[in-house]
């Protein structure tokens, strides 16, 4: 039998890594048993060589548990597609955010086998042998040192592509990346997107843009969102996200360190995304101040607000009871949909006002099928 371990560097990596796949509503599940009983887990190709699992999930299955340096390790025998692991151990948390799954699971485990994603059912199926008709797909090589998902670009294999399922967004680009693109594309809708990141120094706040296609080495992507990646992986080129994955049939390769993928049509619905223009970090960790970053011919540039107010006030929502409150940051302002209104209650330069916002729909989001019906 294997062994399958948690070591205190991956428990780090999971704290770091993990705000991505809560962050996202939408997740791939793999099946597997522990202790003999049936688990589902969330599969994190951006998590390390880790799992973790929720406490309910450990006294549901009766797990052997330990308390070592402040967390609590569970140990069990791990069946994943066959393998076996005698002695598994897993991070115990609190809680997970869904109900439905009881733990995640990172990118080594699976290693030495092939793997199929089924988007229908967001699963991921293990096989055999190679499916036949994969074979003719675009093949990436993965690297196979990289303790997350990465594929190396064809041009030279110096870039990599990282692979993230924990997240729901779409595409990450590195700066130069970046630059390269809003340089060649000003014409691109922007907005601002702010995440909380400790291996990126905090909190930040990054622009974000819509692109009608998008192309990176021998891969197109179409109607996809893009931004500038707060990662500072090695050699990174770009991060895709669940997003930016669900274009392509997949099938990873894992005794060969292979990715396979092919083109899939697929219109993206529903997008989450700032209809504001605007963002409101906190200072610091330990700051009550939401700090405005304000896009110029954005709605809020439009309505009055500038970048460096200061927000007090969403409707009735004292704002700046985020850190006794962490929820108000979660909730939904600036994603909400389009003609939405709020009053915000700034202080600029020490005097307070209050100026109205209307959200807009900064990217002009069309489905592919009633694009393609208004052409013929």
């Amino acid at each position: 039998m294997k062994k399958l371990t948690i070591t205190f560097f991956s428990i780090l990596m999971i704290l770091l890594l993990a705000a991505s796949v809560f962050a996202s509503d939408e997740r791939l599940i793999l099946s597997a048993k522990m202790d003999g009983k049936d688990v589902r887990f969330a599969f994190d190709t951006g998590a390390p060589d880790s799992l973790t699992i929720s406490k309910q999930t450990a006294k549901r299955l009766f797990l052997n548990t330990r308390e070592e340096k402040g967390k609590t390790i569970a140990t069990f025998e791990l069946e994943i597609a066959g393998d076996k692991w005698d002695k598994a151990q897993a991070l115990v948390i609190d809680f997970l955010p869904f109900s439905d799954i009881d733990g995640f699971i990172g990118w080594p485990a699976l290693r030495g086998n092939i793997w199929q994603v089924q988007w229908q059912d967001m699963s991921l199926l293990a096989v055999k042998s190679m499916p036949e008709e994969a074979l003719s797909w675009q093949v990436l090589k993965l690297h196979s040192q990289a303790p997350i998902a990465a594929a190396f670009l064809h041009d030279g294999k110096q870039g990599l592509i990282y692979l993230d399922t924990g997240s729901s967004e779409g595409i990450a680009l590195s700066e130069l990346r970046w630059q390269k693109l809003v340089t060649e594309k000003p014409y691109l809708p922007m907005t601002l997107k702010t995440g909380f990141m400790p291996a990126a120094g905090g909190f930040f706040v990054t622009e974000l843009c819509w692109s009608d296609e998008f192309k990176i080495d021998s891969l197109t992507i179409p109607r996809i969102m893009i931004q500038k990646s707060a990662y500072k992986w090695p050699q990174l080129e770009a991060v895709f996200g669940l997003e930016a994955l669900k274009h392509f049939e997949i099938v990873f390769d894992l005794k060969e360190n292979k990715i396979y993928m092919k083109e899939l049509p697929y219109s993206p619905v529903n997008l989450k995304y700032n209809r504001l223009g605007a963002s409101f970090p906190p200072a610091s960790l330990s700051s009550d101040r939401l700090v405005g970053h304000v896009l110029d011919n954005s709605p809020a540039y439009r309505a009055g607000l500038r970048t460096g107010d200061v927000l007090l006030r969403v409707d009735n929502i004292d704002m700046t009871q985020w850190r006794i409150n962490p929820s108000i940051l979660k909730k939904e302002f600036w994603t909400a949909n389009a003609g939405t209104e709020y009053k915000l209650e700034i202080d600029r330069n020490g005097k307070k006002q209050v100026i109205t916002v209307v959200l807009e729909e900064i990217f002009k989001i069309t489905d592919d099928k009633k694009q393609l019906s208004e052409t013929k």
